[in-house]
């Protein structure tokens, strides 16, 4: 991701990532439904998660590599990354 940032510097500072904790609070998982710790990859923005306004269940990372809860109903003009299994597109 931070490679994808440096070609871009003048992308927002946050991105939407494919992982949430809709279904229990303060439990992140991946879009297959695996628990986030299984990815190998949790290195937090400091102070994050916190919830804020009680309503941060997306997960999204920092322009600097680290992780942080966004709001899932404010994509707006926030860039994103995509998961996608590539057996997928397998048939």
């Amino acid at each position: 991701m931070k490679l994808i940032y440096a070609r871009f510097p003048k992308a927002k500072e946050w991105a939407y990532l494919g992982f949430h904790d809709l279904e229990v609070e303060g439990k992140f998982v991946t879009i297959f439904g695996e628990p986030l710790s299984s990815t190998g990859f949790i290195t937090w923005y400091p102070g994050t998660p916190d919830q804020h306004q009680g309503n941060e269940d997306c997960g999204s990372m920092h322009r600097t590599g680290r992780l942080n809860d966004l709001y899932c109903d404010k994509l707006g003009p926030w860039p994103f990354f995509c998961e996608f299994d590539l057996s997928w597109g397998l048939n």
